[in-house]
């Protein structure tokens, strides 16, 4: 996930995982918010 988010030079500002380990929470800035969502659909989803 962090690769990428990194993969368009967007900095990862915080991780945390749920006790269920089902969930992930990723933050970047409020600016980097679409080009992070469309890098994670186009590396998981499109794949």
């Amino acid at each position: 996930i962090c690769g990428a988010i990194s993969d368009q030079y967007i900095n990862v500002i915080t991780v945390c995982q749920g006790a269920s380990q089902n969930n992930i929470i990723i933050g970047v800035k409020n600016s980097d918010s679409d080009s992070a969502v469309r890098s994670l659909y186009k590396t998981f989803i499109l794949q």
